[in-house]
């Protein structure tokens, strides 16, 4: 069946696509190469880049026993996180009629005809669907066994994220499920780190670091590498092992395709230990996986090193009573305390190690005490490489378990003095 591209109004390619397995036969008319998909823009075979970006951006089979291409097309690739949709030869159909920024759609009837679900071309391993609620559009994910514990990482997650005042899509729980709005509207598009890997060739000498913030410069985007290097941090803070380039990105103008800037953090589901049993849970474990640039954790800690937010800021007692207070509903005792000893670890890592703070400030950290300067020198990546569980050496224990005792003792004489006569202790 023949089909045209578009983005929103302005129509882009026009294809035959086969419906049966929603596989992009041929592309028969070029309109304006300049509003196509970046990820089909960048690729020297159209055609290829087109059936690319449609797997990307289509339901995983995972999700779903049929083809997920076949469905996504089947639902006009409509979704909430761009303004692309395939308009069938002869339809008649205009963006203002379908958008489902402004159309209603309703999961409980699949079938009817002219209910387009957003879900179909919404790509992730996790169970998801949109809902209408009021004038919101709101994802809902929902979390799966062994722990069902990927909506309170959700939750704890945006809390630390707004305490360290960086920019992210806020997230409630309801029951087992995670709830977000999308971060774009009509008039803006959610493009996926994943989709610019092309605008320039990978150098022999480029990591895959050095590669993207070279792919944002030559694309003029308004983004800088303190946005990575926060991101970088954060996600080893709370051992978030899922961060692929479809998980990080950019917000740009639907119409002219101008880049705004770097797209608020989401989809931390996948983290704090969220599979792991219980004895299995170690900060501090030489094996410590993590994605986009590295597999290896630590390695990829020591690219960060424009570190803006106030990480220095965050306290262990503060860690601890959000941990305590998004998953004590949902985990036994056990865990949770397993989990607020694990990112506390963490944090005393990062503390040390990236914002290049030893001794005393250690010991500060447990009283809210320490205030790092944004522009700390980082260490050298070779000692990053060969810290972990031999960096932190018994006399570096020993001085911060000592620190802990000595800041407890100071609050509970503070707490004394403070106390009125006859008062009960």
């Amino acid at each position: 069946m023949k089909y045209t591209l578009f983005n929103k109004n302005i129509p882009a390619v026009d294809l035959e696509i086969d419906e049966w397995y929603g596989h992009v036969s041929k592309v028969t008319k070029i309109h304006n190469l300049e509003v196509l998909p970046l990820l089909a823009k960048f690729n020297h075979n159209i055609e290829n880049g087109i059936r690319e970006w449609l797997q990307d951006r289509s339901i995983p089979s995972s999700r779903i026993r049929d083809f997920g291409t076949k469905l996504s097309i089947q639902n006009l690739g409509l979704n909430l996180s761009d303004q692309y949709w395939f308009c069938p030869e002869g339809s008649g159909f205009s963006w203002k009629d379908v958008n489902l920024f402004q159309n209603h759609f309703d999961r409980k009837y699949v079938d009817r005809e002219g209910n387009y679900l957003p879900e179909y071309s919404s790509n992730g391993q996790q169970d998801k669907y949109w809902e209408i609620r009021g004038e919101r559009r709101v994802l809902v994910k929902e979390s799966r066994k062994p722990f069902y514990q990927e909506s309170c990482n959700e939750v704890f997650a945006a809390a630390i994220l707004g305490e360290l005042g960086l920019d992210h899509i806020p997230y409630t729980k309801e029951g087992d499920n995670s709830i977000c709005e999308t971060g774009i509207d009509e008039n803006t598009e959610y493009v996926p780190a994943t989709h610019i890997l092309n605008a320039v060739k990978k150098r022999n000498n480029d990591s895959n670091y050095t590669h993207l913030l070279r792919c944002m410069e030559n694309l003029h985007i308004p983004a800088v590498k303190a946005d990575i290097d926060n991101m970088i941090v954060f996600d080893y803070l709370i051992d978030n092992i899922d961060r692929n380039y479809g998980n990080f990105g950019f917000i740009r103008k639907a119409e002219g395709g101008e880049f705004i800037g770097f797209f608020p953090y989401f989809d931390h589901g996948n983290s704090m230990w969220y599979n792991e049993a219980d004895e299995r849970i170690n900060a501090l474990s030489p094996i410590q996986q993590t994605k986009p640039f590295y597999e290896d954790a630590r390695r990829q800690l020591a690219l960060a090193e424009d570190i803006t937010a106030p990480f220095g800021d965050l306290t262990i007692d503060f860690l601890k009573e959000k941990v305590v207070e998004f998953y004590s509903e949902s985990l036994t005792e056990a865990r949770v305390s397993k989990l607020a000893d694990a990112v506390s670890a963490r944090l005393e890592l990062i503390i040390r190690q990236r914002l290049n703070q030893t001794g005393n400030d250690i010991n500060r950290l447990n009283t809210g005490q320490l205030n790092v300067v944004s522009d700390a020198k980082s260490e050298p990546e070779d000692s990053i490489l060969t810290s972990g569980v031999q960096d932190v050496t018994r006399k570096a224990e020993e001085k911060i378990r000592k620190a802990r005792l000595e800041a407890s003792r100071k609050r509970r004489e503070k707490a004394e003095h403070g106390r009125k006569p006859g008062t009960r202790k």
